[in-house]
């Protein structure tokens, strides 16, 4: 369901990551853009589980082309830029130019295998580019727990992530639709 300007996330997160050693927590918060799905709002909420807390930004606006969810370094320029179920491969391409990694996460393996199919010509030239797909499965328990307010604690291991809430339990396997590079920035962040 498309979902009102006025609803806001707030995820209050602790971070896992034993194959970096990382360990953290952090406040993520962001209002989804006017007609947003609910299963967009939680693809950008697991993403950022995966990026550096401190320098995750939400898009703000729909006009122009700009990452969903980017990662920022020090100096504010973009390291990672990720697109949630691109319509086509124009975002990706733009922002190959603007950051140092581009990633775009898909709601279902079926829509990104297609969407890979599609345009992974159109693509290549994008030597940092993943393509990566959450399991119809796994989002559907994702959505199921999605609350407006959440505490999460999140255990990441390459591409697996187990999100533990409550009494709800989601283990997800991200699967890599383009066999490219994990989805890796800096030392506080994880593959997807």
């Amino acid at each position: 369901r498309p979902m009102a300007g006025s609803d806001f996330f707030k995820l209050d997160v602790q971070i896992h990551d034993a194959a970096r050693g990382c360990h953290g927590q952090r406040v993520v918060q962001f209002a989804p853009l006017h007609g947003d799905s609910l299963s967009t709002s939680a693809l950008k909420l697991l993403t950022s589980c995966f990026l550096d807390g401190e320098r995750v930004c939400f898009r703000t606006h729909r006009s122009g082309a700009g990452p969903d969810v980017a990662h920022l370094c020090a100096a504010g320029r973009i390291r990672h830029w990720v697109n949630i179920d691109p319509v086509d491969a124009r975002p990706l391409r733009f922002g190959s130019g603007r950051a140092e990694r581009v990633s775009a996460v898909f709601s279902s393996v079926a829509r990104a295998q297609a969407w890979w199919s599609k345009y992974a010509r159109k693509c290549g030239p994008i030597q940092s580019l993943s393509v990566y797909a959450v399991p119809d499965t796994a989002l559907h328990q994702l959505l199921g727990a999605l609350e407006h307010r959440m505490r999460w604690h999140c255990t990441l291991d390459g591409n697996a992530v187990v999100l533990c809430s409550n009494n709800d339990f989601i283990e997800i396997n991200l699967v890599d639709v383009s066999s490219g590079a994990c989805m890796s920035v800096g030392p506080t962040a994880a593959a997807i």
